[in-house]
């Protein structure tokens, strides 16, 4: 067969109707949205979560994936379409992770639960990768088990897995089958299958090239998360720096928060929370603090490079209006220097921002509007978000040390009321350059300070913040330490 250029390839694509407009009908994808969202075993294809996604995250992954929106009010019998073009962008990147199995040798198990159609296609694929140096097992063949009240048994034909009962070949979704594989297998690098079979496989952290049709969107919808997953199973190093103080992902609030991506448990919230590297600011916001916002970025953009991250996210803070917000800004574009800077906006907001990345970096530069779902939190959600950030962060064993006030930056002065003291936030510095946590300042019965921490060890120095927090977490108010040292 003569080799296709890629218009070529598209034309035959929406010729046979494998792109362009298909024949799934509309009513079908959202039922199955409907379905996927409930957490139904049959449409979940394995993987756990589902139900953390509503129908309409589900509808958005689709429109990400597949090209196709719903219009409310479009007849429920019609046909939905998949644009060309995305389908010859995600077949360009399955032939080069082929490309790879087959020059590294790698071990690849082919499984589907179409048993025609599809079925052939990996035959003929599982064909090609075999004479082009890729290992091919076939593990658990012939293992038995009961399904649904009926004896069933996985089978390869020509190499492709698939669910059997005597000479019948079936129909399935389900995971089962493949986790029984899976258990049987010896260190794969790569599964290619559909339904419950790639899903097993992606759940298990097993890089997954999938085939989905637009009704089955379980697939589709984790497909960030499985890059990323398989990218950390390849090696290749990825850093996450949340650099957004008031409502951090990475760290405590007041802090910058680094997190070396090694492995896909990483990826969870409470994985995220837990901080590689901090750099402690002092306070919630970035206003009055654009110098340690700028310089922590630095410092931990240096720390992540120099880890070997071939990858680095740099999540910013919400501060984008006015002067301060493009000066903060600028200066965190010197210091990180990215290859691509996107921004999520609502109408023309981060215009000005985006205009000097154009104008002063040699980065790419995209916009996207912010989905129409997502709307702006308010000051009281904020401010529990951040309750509950620094309840959690000082959930653990509480550490008391006693602190001497010749520990502090910026230094006591001689007539420092050290009462004045109580309920700042400190950053608990290591002496090497390194901040290894936060803490707050209490009085005790005798007169003298505490440091209150999770962190076990002591530090050698401790930087005041801005932040006076309460008992319970539930207030933080700024102090100009200044006014409170009556220096200025």
């Amino acid at each position: 067969m003569p080799e296709l250029t890629r218009d070529e390839l598209g034309r035959h694509l929406v010729a046979t109707r494998i792109a362009g407009s298909v024949q799934t009908p509309v009513a079908d994808v959202l039922r199955k949205a409907d379905l996927l969202a409930a957490g139904d075993p049959d449409h979940c294809f394995g993987l756990s979560g589902m139900t953390r996604y509503s129908p309409d995250d589900v509808l958005e992954q689709v429109r990400l994936q597949f090209g196709w929106t719903h219009t409310e009010g479009e007849p429920s019998f019609g046909s939905t379409w998949i644009d060309p073009e995305l389908l010859l962008d995600e077949l360009d990147r399955a032939a080069e992770r082929l490309r790879r199995a087959a020059e590294n040798g790698e071990r690849v198990v082919f499984a589907s639960g179409h048993p025609t159609g599809v079925l052939a296609l990996h035959q003929q694929v599982c064909t090609a990768l075999r004479n082009a140096g890729a290992k091919v097992p076939r593990p658990g063949d012939g293992i038995a088990f009961r399904l649904r009240e009926h004896r069933r048994q996985v089978r390869y034909v020509q190499y492709v897995a698939v669910l059997s009962s005597g000479a019948n070949l079936y129909h399935t979704h389900d995971s089962h089958p493949m986790e029984l594989v899976l258990d049987q297998a010896d260190d794969l690098d790569l599964v290619v299958g559909d339904h419950g079979w790639a899903g097993a496989a992606a759940e298990r952290g097993i890089d997954v090239i999938g085939i989905a049709d637009i009704n089955d969107p379980a697939l589709p919808i984790t497909f960030a998360r499985m890059l990323l997953a398989g990218a950390v199973e390849r090696g290749i190093p990825a850093s996450y720096l949340d650099t957004d103080v008031g409502r951090t992902t990475v760290g405590p609030p007041t802090t910058i928060g680094l997190k070396h991506v090694a492995e896909p448990k990483h990826l969870t919230d409470d994985e995220l929370a837990v901080a590689g590297g901090l750099y402690f600011v002092g306070w919630v916001s970035a206003q009055f603090h654009l110098l340690p916002l700028v310089a922590g970025t630095a410092k931990l953009m240096d720390v992540a490079r120099r880890s070997g991250a071939e990858l680095i996210v740099v999540d910013t803070s919400s501060l984008i209006s006015g002067v301060y917000g493009q000066i903060l800004k600028y200066h965190k574009l010197e210091v990180t220097r990215p290859d691509y800077v996107i921004g999520f906006e609502r109408g023309e907001e981060l215009e000005p921002l985006l205009g000097i990345a154009r104008r002063f970096t040699p980065a790419r530069v995209e916009s996207y509007p912010v989905h129409p779902d997502a709307r702006p939190t308010t000051a009281d959600e904020r401010a529990e978000v951040r309750r509950a950030r620094f309840a959690a962060y000082f959930a653990g064993p509480l550490h008391r040390w006693r602190v001497k006030p010749t520990v502090f930056l910026p230094s006591l002065p001689p007539e420092a009321d050290l009462l004045s003291l109580a309920g700042l936030l400190v950053g608990m510095e290591d002496g090497k350059g390194s901040c290894v946590g936060i803490g707050y300042l209490k009085m005790a019965e005798d007169g003298g300070l505490r440091m209150i921490s999770t962190v076990s060890e002591g530090a050698r120095a401790l930087r005041l913040g801005s932040t006076r927090i309460t008992a319970d977490w539930a207030s933080t108010t700024r102090v100009d330490l200044r006014h409170l040292f009556g220096t200025e």
